[in-house]
C-alpha cells in the first residue's frame, strides 16, 4: 500500500499547484474555490493538461479549470433535470397503462409480475426499503 498523503492547508495546496506550473492570479479567490469544491475534485479537471513529469502545460490557469468545473456542474444539473423529467413521464405512462389493464391494485397481484420477478422476496424486503423514512419522520 502506498503512503497516505498528509493533510495540507489551502495555502499549501495552492503552492503545490503553483510549483507544478498552474497560474494563480487571485490567491484569495482560489482558496474560496478550494473551500467549496475540494482540491482533489478540482485537480481532476487539470488532468488533460498534466505532463509526464507531473507539471502542467504552460499557461494552465486555476480559474480556467474552475470554469471547466462550473460548466461541467451546470451541464450535469441540466442533464439530471432532463433525465428526471423522462423518468417521471415514463413512470406515469407505465402506471396509467398498468392500472387500466390490471385494475387499481393490479400491482399487488403476483400473477402480473414477470416470472423472473420473485414477488415473495420483494414482499419480504420491501418494508426494509421504506422503514428508514418512517423512522426519520420523512414522508415517502
Amino acid at each position: 500500500m502506498s503512503e497516505l498523503k498528509k493533510p495540507t492547508t489551502y495555502e499549501e495546496q495552492l503552492n503545490i499547484l503553483r510549483e507544478r506550473g498552474i497560474v494563480i492570479r487571485d490567491e484569495a479567490q482560489c482558496i474560496r474555490i478550494l473551500e467549496s469544491v475540494n482540491y482533489y475534485r478540482m485537480t481532476a479537471y487539470f488532468l488533460p493538461f498534466k505532463q509526464p513529469d507531473g507539471t502542467y502545460m504552460e499557461g494552465t490557469s486555476f480559474l480556467r479549470m474552475y470554469h471547466l468545473y462550473e460548466f461541467d456542474r451546470r451541464l450535469r444539473g441540466i442533464l439530471f433535470s432532463a433525465v428526471e423529467d423522462v423518468e417521471v413521464f415514463l413512470r406515469s405512462q407505465i402506471s396509467y397503462f398498468h392500472a387500466h389493464k390490471y385494475g387499481e391494485v393490479g400491482y399487488m397481484d403476483p400473477a402480473n409480475f414477470s416470472p423472473r420477478h420473485d414477488a415473495e422476496k420483494f414482499d419480504q424486503r420491501f418494508p426494509s426499503f421504506i422503514s428508514p423514512f418512517r423512522r426519520s419522520g420523512k414522508r415517502c
